[in-house]
C-alpha cells in the first residue's frame, strides 16, 4: 500500500507539471492580454439575446454599467457593445443590430456619440474589427480556455464575474460579464487624452460619409420597429471644447439630424462626470451616468 500510495503521489505531481507546463504555453503572451482577449472574444461571439445594445468605443465601453441601468430598467437584458476607436460604419453597425433578440417586443439601441467615431481615422482598424476577424477557433478558444487558465493564477474577485486587471499606464479594468470594462487609475492622468486627441484632428474631421450611413442605419432601424436613442458621451470639459473645436462636430445640428432620421436625442450635463485620463469615466462616475441614462430611457420610453 505504501508504494502503491507513492507512486500514486509522484503520478499526481508529474500530471499537475506537464499540466502546468501545457498552461504555460498556452497562455503565452500575459496576464493583461489574456484577459482582454477573452473579454472581447465573449462579446464577438454574443448572440442575437439582448433587448437594449450599448454602441460605439472605449468611453461607452468603460462609461456605462448594463447592470446599473438594470435597476431603474426592470427586465431589460442589456449588453455593453462598445469598442475602442469603433466606428460607425459597415460591420460594427450591422454587428449592433444582430445583437438584437428579434423575438423580443421591446428593441433598443442606444448610440452613445464621440466624434471621433464619425471620422474615417480608423474605419479600417479597431478593436470590433481586430476580434471579429481572428480565426473562429481563436476566438472560442479565448472564451473556453479562460476560466480554466484563471485557475492557475492569483486574481481578486468583486465579484464572481468581475476580473481586475492591472494594465498599462497603472490602470485599473475590471471586466463584467454585460460587456462593462469599469476602470480606475492611480494616479490619474487628466490630460494624457487630449494630446492624442490633438493629434488625431490633425489627421481628420467628421466625415459626412460617415454621419450618412449612421443615419441611414438610424433611420432603417426606426422602419424595423427598432427605438433608437443617442447622445454626446460624457468626458471631460477640456474634451468636450477640444471636440467642438478641432473636430468639425457640431452638437445641436448633429442632435436635430438625429431626429429628423427617427431616433430621439439625449442630452446629459457634461461638468457631473469625473475622467481619470481626460476621456474615460472613472468608475465611480460610470456607475453615477448609467443610473441617469437608465433613469432618462425609462421617463423617455415610459417604463414601469
Amino acid at each position: 500500500m505504501s508504494i502503491l500510495r507513492e507512486n500514486r503521489t509522484l503520478l499526481t505531481l508529474l500530471l499537475a507539471g506537464a499540466l502546468a507546463l501545457a498552461v504555460g504555453i498556452v497562455r503565452g503572451g500575459g496576464q493583461e492580454n489574456e484577459d482582454i482577449d477573452a473579454f472581447q472574444a465573449m462579446r464577438i461571439t454574443w448572440g442575437a439575446e439582448f433587448d437594449m445594445v450599448l454602441a460605439r468605443d472605449s468611453r461607452i465601453n468603460q462609461g456605462v454599467s448594463p447592470a446599473e441601468m438594470g435597476k431603474l430598467l426592470p427586465g431589460y437584458s442589456i449588453a455593453n457593445f462598445g469598442f475602442g476607436h469603433a466606428v460607425f460604419s459597415g460591420e460594427y453597425l450591422e454587428a449592433v443590430e444582430n445583437l438584437l433578440d428579434p423575438e423580443s417586443e421591446r428593441r433598443v439601441i442606444v448610440l452613445g456619440i464621440v466624434p471621433l467615431s464619425l471620422t474615417t481615422l480608423h474605419v479600417d482598424n479597431n478593436e470590433f474589427l481586430q476580434h471579429k476577424r481572428k480565426h473562429p477557433v481563436e476566438t472560442v478558444g479565448s472564451v473556453v480556455f479562460r476560466d480554466f487558465l484563471y485557475f492557475f493564477r492569483p486574481i481578486e474577485f468583486e465579484q464572481q464575474q468581475v476580473l481586475r486587471v492591472v494594465g498599462r499606464l497603472d490602470r485599473v479594468k475590471e471586466y463584467h460579464e454585460d460587456g462593462w470594462a469599469a476602470a480606475t487609475m492611480n494616479p490619474e492622468k487628466p490630460t494624457i487624452a487630449l494630446g492624442f486627441a490633438r493629434n488625431n484632428y490633425k489627421k481628420v474631421k467628421v466625415s459626412a460619409e460617415i454621419v450618412d450611413e449612421l443615419l441611414a442605419a438610424v433611420s432603417r432601424w426606426r422602419g424595423e420597429g427598432i427605438e433608437v436613442y443617442g447622445f454626446l458621451m460624457p468626458t471631460s470639459l477640456a474634451m468636450v471644447e477640444l471636440e467642438a473645436e478641432l473636430s468639425g462636430y457640431n452638437d445641436s445640428a448633429f442632435g436635430e439630424a438625429f431626429e429628423r432620421a427617427g431616433g430621439t436625442w439625449l442630452e446629459f450635463k457634461m461638468d457631473k462626470y469625473h475622467s481619470y485620463d481626460g476621456q474615460h469615466l472613472r468608475k465611480d462616475s460610470a456607475l453615477r451616468f448609467s443610473r441617469v441614462l437608465g433613469r432618462t430611457l425609462k421617463r423617455t420610453m415610459g417604463v414601469r
